[in-house]
């Protein structure tokens, strides 16, 4: 029989100054039945001086070479002696009900072996299958709980850093529920030093990667439609088109952008056209520039 009924995972790199307000969230927790094991990635800050700094025998610090979060993660459940297994990054915090929430669902459920994740529903016209929502609804692993049993057989892609979620979440589908709590009881954080901050990191150009093999795979050929496969693809060219500009990259930009338009055009498409014309004169101008720069050399 399991000691806990939650064990909750946190990977962290070099997150010193936030990772206090993510263990200090787990301690509030108004369900106290957990334990916290927080896998360090190698850091080299005070990480392990803050982590130890918490006085409780349901905290675990674990310290391993610096290998990416899916590994840190996978380390993490391996660690876990909890019957369901939750995430939190280091740098997001949940509200003081969050375990509370999960708690009654599972009574209410009967124990099921399954993924839970809480979120507000995705608000949308169509009426999309348990794939078809992974892929659109943004299931970050700060939402997920899952039963320890499936993370016996199923962990994280540790070759993925970037939509690694999505990865582990699909394989899950094809064989176990996936249920969602309609509820808000986790905070994630906006910084730029996120590592999904695609304007820093061009996190799109991985993600995108992850789709095409996802769309590839015959498991899912028949279970995700056009329409979602042409729309997530969308946008990430659009995320990629973005990180592009940021970085000054016009002619890039305008690739990924045309791409995006082409994969799905109803899509923004009045603002995507307007980004492309200003792209267009801009480079344009640039032309115009250096032309004009040669002839005054001649």
């Amino acid at each position: 029989m399991n000691p806990y009924l939650f064990s909750i995972v946190i990977p962290s790199y070099n997150r010193a100054h936030f990772i206090s307000h993510a263990i200090q969230s787990v301690i509030d927790q108004t369900f106290q039945n957990w334990e916290l094991i927080i896998i360090d990635d190698g850091s080299t800050d005070n990480t392990k001086d803050v982590v130890l700094s918490f006085d409780d025998i349901r905290i675990k610090y674990v310290y391993q070479k610096n290998q990416e979060r899916s590994i840190a993660r996978n380390n993490g459940i391996n660690n876990a002696k909890g019957e369901y297994i939750c995430f939190l990054d280091s740098d997001d915090y949940f509200l003081e009900n969050h375990l509370t929430v999960l708690k009654e669902y599972i009574i209410l459920k009967g124990s099921p072996i399954a993924m839970l994740y809480v979120k507000p529903k995705l608000k949308t016209e169509r009426d999309f299958n348990t794939y078809e929502n992974i892929l659109k609804s943004i299931i970050h692993t700060q939402h997920a709980c899952i039963h320890s049993i499936i993370l016996q057989k199923h962990l994280f892609n540790p070759k993925l850093n970037i939509a690694e979620d999505i990865d582990l979440w699909m394989r899950i589908a094809d064989e176990y529920p996936i249920l969602n709590i309609d509820k808000n009881t986790v905070v994630i954080q906006d910084h730029d030093d996120r590592t999904v901050n695609y304007l820093r990191t061009n996190s799109f150009q991985k993600g995108l990667l992850v789709f095409k093999s996802l769309y590839k795979d015959k498991r899912w050929e028949n279970k995700i439609s056009s329409y979602v496969k042409r729309t997530t693809m969308s946008d990430c060219y659009f995320g990629i088109a973005k990180y592009h500009i940021h970085q000054e990259n016009i002619f890039k930009a305008m690739v990924n952008l045309i791409h995006s338009i082409i994969i799905y055009p109803n899509k923004q498409f009045k603002h995507k056209i307007y980004l492309l014309l200003s792209l267009n004169r801009f480079l344009a101008a640039i032309f115009k520039l250096k032309n004009e720069y040669k002839k005054t050399c001649n």
